[in-house]
């Protein structure tokens, strides 16, 4: 009996053996259903949906090149808007899901109407402004949009690659990186995700977009370790310096602050020139590294580390008068005869290194010339006046000594 028994309650211990309508033979088919099933080339599933091309050849939405020119295993179009047309991966339309990083590159035209009627938008800043001198320059990288100042300054970037000149060399994949972790940071100026920028402050949690820092306080340094702070550790001024009644900007000429904020500066070298931000930023645009000094005293030694350290971008550029060719004419030298009689048999335009056809220049304007020949010098003559210089400076001498 006891072993009858014990055979009776290891019987009921073992699972029930169900037949084929039973719930163990249910259960192995839901799990064979699960199971990724492989096609030979032959039998492989394809896609069946109508979708016409343009005539004037299609291009992956992924990678710009040209695709095939119909439905294939290497071609492919998103069965949503049949607009997407990628190479090997349905990246282009996404109907139902979304990416852990949405990008323009992730939507075509028709899922994403604005692409093609505005401009694109920077991933890191999500603004598609173009004010190069706020934002830098502007350049777009398999779908990517980025602003050079927001590629400078995001958070998470190697210092490596965010110091270089070379900022467009930064892979994609990086700066990808960089907005999927952005996505859990809020803006604390406008409030919405996707902020790459944080502050630099220990044990500072604030992190903002670079454009919403910019326009409420927060200083971003363009040199060194390319730091960011918001508002409330912002760097400031620490000079004391006094104004004497109403102060003006010495660059626009209009009132300023009645006391160092983060729109009145002042010179720390002269303590008298005081000026606005933007006022002195404009400046830094204009003048470049090499010239951006105070407007009043000219110092450069203390002015130029203080004001960057303030967040004035200074450009390591030529400065723009130079750049526009402004002075290229004076870098020209006089190269013409302008006797009322010239002799010489090649014209006034020709010239010999030395002898009676040398050019001899005016000695007090250096804008007039002469063959030695055509004003009847010598050969061994080195210095010559022209009529108008020689009479004003006639005039200039009887009006001195008489």
């Amino acid at each position: 009996m006891a072993s009858l028994a014990l055979r009776n309650l290891h019987a009921s211990a073992q699972p029930r053996k169900e037949n084929g309508k039973g719930k163990g033979k249910r259960k192995w088919k839901r799990k064979m259903k699960r199971k990724r099933k492989s096609f030979c080339q032959e039998h492989s599933p394809a896609q069946t949906v109508q979708a016409q091309q343009d005539d004037r050849g299609t291009l992956c939405v992924i990678c710009l090149e040209c695709i095939g020119d119909k439905l294939s295993y290497h071609t492919m179009v998103c069965p949503s808007c049949l607009q997407a047309w990628n190479r090997f991966s349905m990246l282009g339309c996404f109907e139902s899901s979304a990416p852990s990083v949405i990008t323009e590159s992730n939507y075509c035209q028709k899922c994403l109407p604005w692409r093609s009627k505005s401009p694109p938008v920077c991933v890191l800043c999500n603004r598609a402004d173009e004010d190069p001198d706020i934002y830098g320059q502007k350049s777009e990288n398999r779908g990517l949009c980025t602003h050079e100042n927001c590629l400078h300054l995001a958070s998470g970037l190697s210092s490596k690659q965010a110091r270089s000149s070379e900022v467009y060399n930064i892979l994609p994949e990086d700066i990808q990186r960089v907005v999927k972790q952005a996505t859990r940071k809020m803006c604390y100026v406008c409030g919405e995700r996707g902020a790459t920028i944080t502050c630099q402050e220990k044990r500072c949690k604030h992190s903002f977009h670079y454009p919403c820092g910019n326009e409420n306080g927060c200083v971003s340094q363009f040199f060194g370790q390319y730091r960011s702070f918001c508002q409330e550790h912002s760097p400031a001024q620490t000079v004391q310096a006094q104004q004497n009644g109403e102060t003006l900007c010495v660059i626009c000429l209009e009132c300023v602050g009645d006391k160092l904020s983060y729109h009145t500066m002042v010179c720390p070298s002269c303590r008298q020139a005081w000026f606005h931000r933007g006022c002195i930023q404009q400046q830094a645009f204009h003048a470049g590294l090499l010239c951006f000094r105070c407007p009043q005293c000219n110092d450069r030694e203390k002015f130029l580390p203080e004001m960057s350290t303030l967040g004035i971008q200074v450009p390591t550029r030529q400065p723009a008068w130079e750049a526009d060719s402004g002075f290229v004419d004076m870098y020209q030298r006089h190269s013409r005869c302008d006797a009322s009689q010239c002799h010489y048999a090649q014209g006034r335009e020709q010239t010999e290194e030395e002898g009676p056809w040398y050019l001899l220049l005016c000695s007090s304007c250096a804008a007039t010339g002469t063959h030695r020949r055509c004003s009847a010098l010598k050969d061994s003559t080195v210095t010559w006046e022209c009529d108008s210089c020689a009479g004003l400076g006639t005039v200039l001498f009887w009006a001195l000594n008489y």
